[in-house]
Formats: structure tokens, C-alpha cells, sequence
């Protein structure tokens, strides 16, 4: 029991350093590459080509991490890798290259993602998963506040290349820590040629694939929704940055503004997750987002705006959909289950960008961002749709 809590208070202090170390860039990244010309495609390619990568490995390494019992060997080597890269960010200004260096960080860093997700939802075993996953969140969305906060005040104080590189300090010492005191016991299970073999076997064949095929409704509906928010929100960030003068500092800090807001949500969340179960609660989140982004199209002022885009509905819709995909597997499946959900996301996370971005730039986005209003329509139905797949489709849990 300890050693649990020990690990527990690890977890949620390198998680704060995570979220913090990325927030630092990550608050801003996004319009700092539109402010170096890049385009709307452009942007959509570095959206849509990690996730590409991704997409054909996070599968494939979370059966392996089931495989062996373990969870610390995937997460620590995909935390030590991820700072050299955020490093390399900093020093380039050309979009081609760092659009490159995003596809190799996310292979080599790829076998932590669903090692993580699945350590996350199965601490706080299955009684009190919603609350526990809801207070990762929250240390995630705390770091993040703390991030792009301070990230507004460097970037007014010190050249962008700094910030890359206090984030990629921020996370080597959070890897460090992770490495050094969390503690996990495991089978002395070692990557042979056999049990690789075997995971890429379960990982690629269709018909291990539909093994899985409890989780593959909501697989599907998370899909379709998420190809609508990514469609709408790469192309409402800009509009947002626009709407607000293109201060780079008051966009880091609404951001930080919201991660306050996102930090305190998703216990509120879980507690409500654990009373009226994760189907329900993700289908009404769902439904609220969706409205939501009907707002945020329709709407130009930028205080309304600035008090819309804080709101932290994400999480709810987060939280509820990892959790109801580990329920669905199981708890002995969570690393696969988290591999396999983790398609919805990527593949959502492909095809959004490379339908907005192009789209943005043929009708002329980019010198006039009222002309969205057809991209937006599209991600509006897709949610709808979604919603409604969700409520009728997707199982409630596991059996």
C-alpha cells in the first residue's frame, strides 16, 4: 500500500513536469509556425503526420507492454527520448524540417503512449477509476496552466528558441524522476524474438484485431467525432488568434487560463463518471461539446470568445471515453485496449488536418478567416452523428 502511494505521488509529479515542460512550447507552437508563414496545410501536416506514425506502432506496443506485465520500461524511454527532439524544435525556423523531426519523435517515442494510458487507468482499480483518472487529469491540466503561463511571460521577456529549451530541461528531469522512484513489479518477461513476434501478429492480423471487437463501436463513434473537432478546432485556433490581435502572449495565457479550469474539472467528472457510469457521462458530454462549438463558430467577440474557449468540456469527454475503453476490455487488457482506442484519436487526428487544412487554403482562409463557416458546418454534423452512435451502439462496460 505504500509503495502504491508512493507511486502514485510519482506519477502525479511527472505528470505536472510533463504537462508543464510542453506547455511551455506547446502554448504557443501552433501560431507561432502560422506567424513563420507556414500554411493551413502546412499546419495540418504536422498535425496529421505523427499521428500517421502512431496510428501503424501505439497498437503493436501496447500488446506488447500486456504481453510482459509492464508498464515503466515503455514510459521512462519514451520520456528520456522526447526532450532531445523538443530541442531540436527550438533551432529550426524551417516548417519542412520540424515537420520531419515530429515523424521520427513520434516512432521512437511511440511505445509509452498506451503504456501510460493504461497504467493511469488501472491504479485506481475499478470502483474508483473515474476519480482517479480524473485527478491524472487534473495534474496534467495543473502543469499545463503553470506552462502557459509562464510561457506568456517568456515569450514577452526572451527569444522562442529559450523556450524550447528550458521545456526539453523540464522534461528530461521529469524522466529522470520517473525512472529513478516509481517502482513496478513485473514478470521476468524479456523482449524475445517469439513475443515480438506474436504481438506483431496481434497487433496487424484482422483477425486477432477482432478479438477486440467489444471496444470497436466506440472505437468507431470517437472516430467521427474527433475527425470533427480536429476539423473545426485547426482551423478555429487561428481564428481565435486573429480575433485577439495576434498576441501570442494573451493566447498563452487564455490557455493557462483554461488549464486552471480543466485542473479543477475532471475529478468533478470522474466522481460523476463512477455514479452514473462512463457511456452515459461521455454521451452528455459529447452533446454539450458540440453545442459548444456551434458557439464558438457563430460568435466574434473576442470577450465572449475568450470566456468560451476557457471552458474545460474536453475533459469530460476525455476522461469518460479513456475510461469506458478500459471498462470494455477489462483491466488484463487495459495497455491493448488503450493501444486500440488510441485509433479513434489517430486516425481522427489524420484525416481532420488533411480535410480542414487543404479546404482552409482553397476557399482562402488564410486572407480571410470568415470563410471557414463550411468547415465548421461539417465538424458540427460529425459530432451530431457521433453523439448519436455513442447512445446507441457503444457498450456500457464490461460484462
Amino acid at each position: 500500500m505504500q509503495e502504491q502511494q508512493s507511486n502514485k505521488i510519482v506519477l502525479v509529479s511527472t505528470i505536472i513536469l510533463d504537462n508543464l515542460g510542453t506547455a511551455l512550447y506547446g502554448a504557443i507552437f501552433s501560431v507561432y509556425l502560422y506567424e513563420l508563414g507556414a500554411s493551413f496545410t502546412e499546419l495540418a501536416l504536422i498535425s496529421a503526420l505523427p499521428n500517421l506514425v502512431a496510428l501503424l506502432l501505439t497498437r503493436f506496443w501496447g500488446i506488447v507492454s500486456d504481453e510482459i506485465h509492464a508498464r515503466k520500461p515503455f514510459i521512462a524511454w519514451s520520456k528520456i527520448i522526447t526532450p532531445f527532439f523538443i530541442l531540436a524544435y527550438g533551432f529550426t525556423k524551417n516548417v519542412k524540417l520540424i515537420i520531419l523531426l515530429f515523424i521520427l519523435a513520434t516512432i521512437l517515442s511511440s511505445p509509452g503512449n498506451p503504456a501510460f494510458n493504461a497504467l493511469i487507468t488501472t491504479i485506481g482499480g475499478k470502483q474508483r477509476r473515474g476519480r482517479a483518472l480524473g485527478y491524472f487529469v487534473s495534474s496534467g491540466t495543473l502543469g499545463w496552466a503553470i506552462g502557459s503561463f509562464l510561457s506568456a511571460y517568456l515569450v514577452s521577456l526572451l527569444s522562442v528558441t529559450l523556450l524550447f529549451i528550458f521545456s526539453s530541461l523540464i522534461l528530461f528531469i521529469s524522466a529522470i524522476i520517473f525512472a529513478a522512484l516509481y517502482r513496478e513489479h513485473y514478470n521476468r518477461k524479456f523482449f524475445t524474438k517469439k513475443l515480438m513476434s506474436d504481438s506483431l501478429h496481434k497487433a496487424y492480423s484482422v483477425k486477432e484485431f477482432m478479438v477486440d471487437k467489444a471496444i470497436l463501436p466506440l472505437v468507431g463513434a470517437m472516430l467521427i467525432y474527433n475527425i470533427g473537432v480536429v476539423s473545426f478546432f485547426q482551423i478555429f485556433m487561428i481564428k481565435y488568434f486573429i480575433v485577439i490581435g495576434k498576441s501570442m502572449a494573451f493566447y498563452a495565457i487564455v490557455g493557462g487560463l483554461s488549464s486552471i479550469l480543466s485542473a479543477l474539472a475532471p475529478p468533478f467528472y470522474g466522481y460523476i463518471a463512477d455514479k452514473v457510469g462512463m457511456k452515459r457521462l461521455l454521451a452528455v458530454m459529447m452533446l454539450i461539446r458540440t453545442i459548444y462549438m456551434v458557439l464558438l463558430a457563430i460568435i466574434w467577440d473576442p470577450f465572449i470568445l475568450t470566456v468560451l474557449w476557457i471552458l474545460p468540456i474536453w475533459a469530460g469527454v476525455f476522461l469518460s471515453s479513456r475510461g469506458l475503453a478500459t471498462e470494455i476490455l477489462g483491466d488484463d487488457k487495459a495497455a491493448r485496449a488503450q493501444g486500440t482506442f488510441s485509433i479513434a484519436y489517430l486516425v481522427s487526428g489524420i484525416i481532420g488536418p488533411l480535410l480542414a487544412g487543404p479546404l482552409a487554403d482553397y476557399i482562402g482562409a488564410r486572407d480571410n478567416i470568415a470563410l471557414a463557416t463550411p468547415i465548421y458546418l461539417f465538424s458540427i454534423i460529425m459530432c451530431l452523428l457521433a453523439v448519436i452512435l455513442v447512445t446507441f451502439f457503444v457498450k456500457s462496460g464490461e460484462n
